[in-house]
């Protein structure tokens, strides 16, 4: 987080690509630190905008939802959820860590639901 405040301090654009890189780290650090990814999403998506860009990439979304599966917030994981489904459209990657949130928080109606949603639109294949 601190690497991309000192790069907007020298003049730098943040762009997708390097928030992106950020939120994995988040995502991969142990404990997985959400709160950290979220504020990412927050502080950047308007800027991203702002600037002529389409914000934040499926990627981007998904690694997202990824810390918050790992991190076993299934609320959490819900709010990005609805954040991405607006914005751009989910992929296996996406639906796989709501899935896992899901799952590692006993929620299983919700994750059979998602897995026939991703199913119906062919992001899942048996």
């Amino acid at each position: 987080l601190e690497v991309l405040n000192m790069m907007e301090d020298d003049g730098f654009t943040v762009d997708n690509q390097q928030i992106s890189c950020v939120v994995t780290a988040c995502a991969e650090a142990r404990p997985p630190r959400v709160g950290e990814a979220l504020e990412l999403l927050d502080k950047y998506y308007p800027r991203l905008v702002a600037s002529g860009g389409r914000g934040f990439d499926v990627v981007t979304y998904s690694t997202a939802l990824r810390a918050c599966e790992l991190a076993g917030d299934w609320h959490t994981a819900m709010q990005v959820w609805e954040r991405l489904k607006q914005r751009v459209s989910p992929n296996h990657y996406s639906y796989a860590s709501l899935i896992g949130a899901c799952g590692r928080t006993g929620r299983w109606g919700q994750a059979l639901q998602l897995l026939r949603e991703a199913e119906e639109l062919g992001c899942v294949t048996r």
